[in-house]
């Protein structure tokens, strides 16, 4: 009987190989494991995505052929290919205008009268 090794956990990126025979007063038996590469590089992009390092996650993508040339028929190549790096595709935010308050004065007094219904011990004093 060949041996089962199959792995338990999730998101192992790993698989298993076993075969055996037997016959009459002899038997023999083999297994192995291995890697999945392109299950660790799924994985690695997934975690960077989460961080919100969304450039580098396209790029750990861009290892596969696949991904590759789907991106080349997108318009949009991966850096290898000429593509811009995610920091020159990101539109920069919009300069903040500190000339003009963005709160209206129906909006303070709204604060005011909070504050002053929370009472002195919520109240933060202003220091100067």
């Amino acid at each position: 009987m060949a041996p089962s090794l199959t792995t338990t956990l999730t998101e192992t990126c790993m698989g298993s190989t076993s075969f055996g025979g037997s016959g009459s007063g002899f038997g023999f038996s083999f297994g192995t494991t291995w890697r999945d590469s392109a299950c660790v590089r799924r994985l690695d992009a997934r975690q960077l995505a989460a961080f919100q390092d969304m450039g580098t996650a396209r790029e750990i993508m861009c290892a596969s052929s696949i991904v590759r040339e789907a991106a080349k028929r997108a318009g949009r190549p991966c850096v290898e290919d000429g593509g811009l790096p995610a920091y020159q595709l990101a539109t920069p935010p919009a300069p903040i205008d500190n000339t003009t308050s963005s709160v209206t004065l129906e909006e303070a007094a709204a604060v005011k009268r909070v504050d002053e219904a929370k009472g002195p011990l919520y109240r933060v004093e202003d220091p100067s």
